[in-house]
């Protein structure tokens, strides 16, 4: 872990909070901070050669989206990675709300919204994909934006909570790691926005759901678990 540490140390110039939150949630999104490894504060402060302050708010951020909890008397760890259950159980409710978003979606979307949903397809095909959160990044919050757009859009705020609360993406982008990232995942963006340019509601709704069903099929080949049918 000290050599990928070394590799991700920030420059003092950049001894800054979003800094030092960036370069932890990098090393636990590529898991250089293992799932469930116990995270000491000062050793991590000394090995990115910051005050433990910085790193302290950027646990207590990363605990906010669930990348790491909080024990009393124990402190911090890395979370676990999902497990198949609970993975099932992400998928269900994404397949209950998310098709539904979109569906709203297709009707309320101003042209400002379709033209950023546009600007993040372009910059998913854009992005070469490495080995490290740093380059996954890209394509990370590109797709995290679009289904936020859409959340935002639909005009439920309880729906825009509920997903904002599962911090989905941040999750299973952990996962990738051991999966991959197949192309299909940004031809499924294009075809969702086809649908919302066309205003086509049922067809924005039946996207979202082939993407979703095709993700979860990507992602946990393994389970063999067949999603309900929606």
């Amino acid at each position: 872990m000290n050599d990928l540490i070394e590799a991700k140390r920030l420059p003092p110039r950049q001894i800054l909070a979003d800094g030092v939150y960036n370069t932890i949630k990098g090393l636990l999104m590529d898991q250089s901070i293992a799932p469930e490894a116990r995270i000491n504060i000062d050793k991590l402060a000394r090995e990115l050669r910051v005050s433990p302050t910085p790193v302290r708010e950027a646990l207590a951020r990363l605990e906010s989206e669930g990348l790491v909890t909080k024990e009393a008397l124990r402190g911090y760890s890395a979370a676990p990675l999902l497990t198949p259950s609970s993975f099932i159980q992400l998928f269900e409710l994404r397949l209950l709300l998310e098709p539904a978003v979109a569906r709203k979606a297709a009707t309320l979307l101003s042209e400002e919204d379709l033209h950023a949903l546009e600007q993040l397809v372009l910059e998913m095909r854009e992005v070469q994909v490495g080995q490290s959160y740093q380059e996954y990044q890209q394509l990370a919050v590109a797709d995290a934006t679009f289904h936020d757009i859409l959340a935002r859009a639909c005009g439920n705020m309880f729906f825009q909570d509920t997903l904002e609360r599962m911090h989905a993406h941040l999750h299973l982008y952990r996962l990738y790691f051991h999966t991959g990232i197949a192309t299909e995942t940004i031809d499924e963006h294009r075809d969702i926005l086809n649908a919302l340019r066309a205003r086509d509601a049922e067809a924005a709704a039946s996207a979202m759901v082939h993407h979703l069903k095709q993700a979860h099929l990507r992602l946990s080949p393994e389970l063999k678990k067949e999603l309900p049918q929606s």
